[in-house]
This record gives C-alpha cells, structure tokens and sequence, in this order.
C-alpha cells in the first residue's frame, strides 16, 4: 500500500479528464472562428458578434479548466515545498490562465491569417507573450521567495 495512493490516485483523473477534454475546447474554437469568418448564422435567427463572443469566452473557459485540471497534478509534489496551499493554487490557475488565454489567441490567429492577416500577426505576437510573461513570472515568483524563506531550518544541537 503506498502512502497517499488515493491522492495520487485522484489527480492523476483529474489530469487525464484535462487532457481527454481538452481536444473538445479546441475544436470548439476553431468552429467558432470558421462560422465567423463566413458569419454564417449560429441559433436560427439571430446574427450578432455577440454569438461569437460568447463562444469565444465558452471556450477560453472550457480550456481553463482543462488546463486547471491538468496542472493540479502538481499539488502533490508540492507538498514539501514551504508555500501556502492558496499560493500553489494560485500559481497552478495563473498558469492554467495565462496558456488558455495564448492558446485561444493562437486558435483566432490561425483561423483569421488568411481573411485579416495584421490582426492575425497581432494575436500571434499576443499569444506568445502570453506565454513568455507566464514563464517569467512564475520564474521571479519563485526568486522572491526563495530570497525571504530559509530553505532549511538551521540545526539546533543540545547541551550535554
């Protein structure tokens, strides 16, 4: 029996429902754009930038969790680490948000390449910075931190 097998056991689901799902929020997506590039009408009725919006922010959301679940898997191996549980947590959501916000960028940017190539350029650019200012700042996160908290605790010894 391995100590905490259940836990492991728990985020290890929950990385793979991420990573199953996260096909679906991509392609979710790519329809989106295909329809508004053509602006073929969604829901019978009713054509506005609206509809297209709310699928965009649909599925910038549906990747957000899957990235979520994907990235909590790392809770486990940052148990021993001298954080707070929320710090973690808002380290993992930062992350999740930062590379589901440049995927969706990069998704719009591939699909408008042909029909509005500056704005494709634009979101492309957008979307790697994104990326950038996420490994950064995780990175300088953990510099300052590393500056305020000793690593170890020095070793006290008794008189004899």
């Amino acid at each position: 029996m391995i100590p905490g097998g259940s836990l492991i056991r728990k985020y290890i689901y929950r990385m793979i429902f991420g990573i199953i799902c996260l096909p679906f929020g991509i392609a979710l997506l790519f329809w989106n754009e295909r329809n508004a590039i053509v602006e073929k009408t969604i829901f019978q009725g009713v054509h506005s930038e609206l509809v297209y919006w709310g699928f965009r922010l649909i599925g910038f959301l549906f990747l957000l969790f899957c990235f979520n679940r994907i990235f909590s898997s790392v809770k486990i191996f940052m148990s021993k680490i001298p954080l707070s549980y929320e710090e973690i947590r808002n380290v993992i959501l930062f992350k999740a948000f930062m590379y589901s916000l440049a995927l969706t960028l990069a998704i719009a940017a591939i699909c408008w390449i042909y029909h509005q190539p500056l704005i494709s350029v634009v979101l492309l650019v957008l979307a790697v910075g994104f990326i950038i200012a996420s490994v950064i700042g995780t990175g300088q996160k953990k510099k300052i931190l590393a500056t305020k908290i000793p690593s170890a605790q020095p070793h006290k010894t008794k008189d004899v």
